[in-house]
């Protein structure tokens, strides 16, 4: 076993222990800082806690069954218009106004 999963197992076994106080401190840090936005950015905390818990989920070695979202490899395709674009219209035929 090489130095790296050494590491590995140690933090895993560390996560796996004290899984409860760790997310228990990510709850109150992220009711402490919904607070002090006066909740304007509740949404994305919660958003950021679930990914925290997320995380934990894959350092205890969970979640191992799911595979990565495939990452874009090339330049993205550029957007379509929505709008048609707009002909030259021809101007009115007919005499002269004046």
């Amino acid at each position: 076993m090489g130095k790296l999963d050494e590491l590995k197992a140690k933090a895993k076994a560390k996560v796996t222990e004290n899984r409860d106080k760790i997310e228990s401190g990510l709850e109150k840090a992220g009711n402490m800082v919904n607070q002090k936005t006066h909740g304007k950015h509740g949404d994305k905390i919660d958003k950021g806690l679930e990914k925290a818990k997320e995380g934990l989920d894959r350092a205890e070695g969970k979640d191992q069954g799911d595979p990565a979202p495939p990452m874009a490899t090339g330049p993205a395709e550029p957007p379509q218009p929505t709008v048609p674009p707009t002909t030259p219209t021809t101007p009115p035929t007919g005499p002269p106004m004046g």
